[in-house]
């Protein structure tokens, strides 16, 4: 499951439930684990640790690409990231996000 801890979106590879490591752990694991699927962007430490909005929709967009996750969840000018001008639309794509997140939990 992935999960947020603070601003950092960290992938959690036990059982739900399990302790979270440290950051710099949880952020290793999230490397190891989605980096292979993506292609772009690249997931470093830096914007794990504290992600901007564009970074975490170019990860979502690209998981649909390379996986089909999330598949029909976002269409049109959803799937451009220069899209997004103002908060309330930012907010609106990650609830989206964390509503099919919960459904696959």
């Amino acid at each position: 499951p992935i999960h947020s801890a603070g601003p950092a979106l960290v992938f959690v590879s036990s059982r739900e439930g399990a302790k979270m490591g440290s950051l710099e752990s949880e952020i290793a694991k999230t490397q190891e684990v989605l980096q292979p699927l993506i292609q772009r962007p690249q997931l470093k430490e830096k914007f794990l640790s504290k992600p901007p909005f564009r970074f975490l929709h170019d990860i979502v967009t690209s998981l649909r690409g390379s996986t089909g996750f999330g598949e029909g969840l976002y269409e049109g000018e959803e799937l451009e990231s220069s899209s997004f001008k103002d908060r309330e639309g930012k907010v609106e794509f990650l609830e989206k996000l964390l509503a099919l997140i919960g459904v696959c939990l």
